[in-house]
């Protein structure tokens, strides 16, 4: 059973991260083309703002919200996460920006 609570934690932050990358990508593509719309740059926003959100929260509350992951075993996920969140910080800076 201890292994089920970092996979889980793992789909997690797969989930969250990488639908948010996604969004974020096809709509900086299009922003090169030239073909963004308002709702792509809104979705962009959106997405950078919902991974702004979960890495605030994921990074505050690691330890109180998953005290059940052992300490040993966190680096699969924290690994993972970090592999994430640096793939944000790549792709998502014009999103980073005010309006």
């Amino acid at each position: 059973m201890k292994t089920a609570a970092p996979a889980r934690l793992v789909k997690l932050v797969d989930d969250v991260m990488r639908r948010a990358g996604a969004t974020i990508s096809a709509v900086t593509k299009c922003q090169s083309a030239g073909q963004a719309t308002t709702e792509d740059l809104a979705a962009g926003y959106r997405a950078a703002s919902d991974v702004l959100k979960f890495i605030d929260g994921f990074d505050s509350d690691w330890n109180r919200r998953f005290p059940e992951v052992p300490f040993s075993t966190s680096d699969a996920v924290l690994r993972t996460y970090r592999q994430y969140q640096l793939r944000f910080w790549q792709t998502a800076p014009e999103f980073l920006l005010p309006r």
